[in-house]
């Protein structure tokens, strides 16, 4: 029992881990022309110091797929304790019938 339900959760935090990485390599992409903006307006000594805006751009990636993980484990972790869930992940990680719609009035 305990090994399924740890399968579970590693397969809802891989199924967000994805979706959230899709997100973060778009962040990444759109923000390096505003980067490369900002490093313009540096003094060349000041610049000199700086790393390469690819280097910037692969930390920023870094430091925002680290606080995804962090984030994922802390919410699966509370929705489990307070009763949340998505029917969506469900349907994925369990292979159970999707909740019927609500019929629109």
């Amino acid at each position: 029992m305990e090994f399924s339900k740890s399968m579970a959760v590693l397969k809802q935090f891989a199924i967000l881990f994805v979706l959230g990485s899709v997100g973060i390599a778009m962040v990444t992409i759109t923000s390096a022309p505003l980067v490369e903006q900002q490093l313009a307006k540096l003094s060349p000594e000041t610049l000199e110091k700086v790393s390469p805006l690819w280097i910037l751009m692969l930390l920023q990636g870094l430091q925002l797929t680290v606080l995804l993980a962090i984030s994922i484990l802390i919410g699966i972790g509370c929705a489990y304790r307070v009763g949340l869930r998505s029917h969506l992940i469900d349907h994925w990680v369990f292979h159970i019938a999707k909740s019927p719609s609500l019929p629109l009035r």
